[in-house]
């Protein structure tokens, strides 16, 4: 079973809430309580909607009637349309149960509700006898369906927005898991790659090192250093670099390593006494993936400066911390020292930063950012038990 939305949650809840009010029997006539239904079946039997309104309202006044028709017959409209709106809300109520879409139509009832107060408001009072003619409990009721109608509009449209971020959480959260598994394949063709090139440098190590002894016999001591060079390219696989005792985090701390370097960037990283982390693999994704491709787009901004990316993580005890520091381009720091984003796309900025909040706060951790003219820094600091 598919699990509910908060959006359709909350519709179900103040569809079932709106329902109830529906049916209270707020109205009272000869000694009996009758909802808004009853009401009507009392007018279709009267065959007389105006008698019908001063037998509940006014049962006590004579020749009351050439005062109330104006109101009556507003207020007949009134239950009409009220009636109305119900059998939309419970086909809405219905629909959202089935987690189906509903159209976009509350804020045209609500709207349609306020003006129906209005005119009951407006149409009651009589100048003549300078008497309202509506009863105190027609407005509360009224005015009920008002604010519950008006309170769902608001925590529909809070739930959807809500519901909207959590999605487009969940899409970087399996973006991150993606990476991770081209990340996976990549090293392993790379080691396949270097398995092959061992090979061959084996196969044919007859020959390099007749080469080599030619080498020493000419005395042609600079070839022989550019040989060797070639030779030890050649042999050595491109394996890690970075070895921290977590495969994930090694994979992850490699491929943002060999990507700084390809952008130019110098990238140092310091482990001290982290041997187990408290994330689970995706968290780890998401974590030092956000923060290292922070940290690279910041740097790839400096054109005329030396960009670096310094990177600390240390255990002491039962704290962990985490520290991504890195250059910035000073065009984009303001005097006060805040950071301006240039992204073409911030709401993602965005949700890369909410994910690291969110995984840091689901440790009871402290996650800060600080910069100035010269560097960023992103820090976390989490006790783990």
């Amino acid at each position: 079973m598919k699990k509910w939305t908060r959006k359709q949650t909350a519709d179900v809840v103040m569809g079932i809430i709106l329902q109830i009010l529906f049916f209270i029997p707020w109205m009272n006539c000869e000694g009996k309580r009758y909802t808004m239904h009853g009401y009507l079946v009392k007018v279709l039997l009267n065959n007389d909607y105006v008698e019908t309104y001063d037998k509940f309202f006014y049962p006590n006044l004579q020749e009351i009637q050439k005062y109330t028709r104006p109101i009556a017959t507003v207020f007949l409209l009134v239950i009409l349309f009220l009636i109305i709106v119900q059998i939309i809300e419970s086909v809405h109520l219905y629909m959202s149960c089935q987690g189906e879409k509903f159209p976009q139509i509350q804020e045209v009832i609500w709207i349609m509700i306020m003006i129906a107060a209005f005119l009951l408001s407006n149409l009651s009072y009589n100048e003549k006898t300078m008497k309202t003619y509506v009863s105190s409990s027609s407005y509360i009721y009224v005015f009920l369906i008002l604010i519950i109608e008006g309170i769902w509009i608001f925590i529909g449209r809070w739930t959807e927005l809500w519901d909207e971020q959590e999605a487009e959480h969940e899409i970087q959260i399996r973006k991150k898991e993606q990476e991770v598994l081209e990340l996976k394949v990549e090293i392993l063709e790379a080691r396949y790659q270097g398995m092959l090139k061992g090979h061959k440098v084996v196969h044919d190590m007859k020959n390099h090192l007749l080469a080599l002894k030619k080498y020493d016999q000419e005395r042609d001591w600079k070839g022989l250093h550019k040989y060797l060079d070639e030779l030890s390219d050649e042999m050595l696989e491109p394996d890690f670099s970075i070895w921290t005792g977590n495969k994930i985090l090694d994979m992850i701390l490699n491929q943002k390593k060999k990507e700084a370097k390809e952008a130019g960037i110098l990238m140092h990283i310091q482990t001290e006494g982290v041997t187990k982390l408290p994330f689970t693999d995706r968290e780890i994704v998401s974590l030092f993936g956000n923060l290292l491709d922070n940290a690279r787009e910041a740097c790839e901004k400096i054109k005329d400066e030396k960009r670096w990316i310094y990177i600390k993580m240390i255990k002491r005890n039962s704290l962990l911390y985490i520290a991504v520091e890195n250059s910035v381009p000073r065009n984009l720091v303001s005097e006060s020292g805040q950071w301006i984003s240039d992204k073409k796309e911030p709401e993602l900025h965005g949700y890369g930063m909410q994910n690291i909040r969110d995984i840091v706060e689901k440790y009871e951790g402290d996650f800060s950012c600080d910069v100035d003219h010269k560097h960023f820094i992103a820090s976390i600091s989490i006790y783990d038990m």
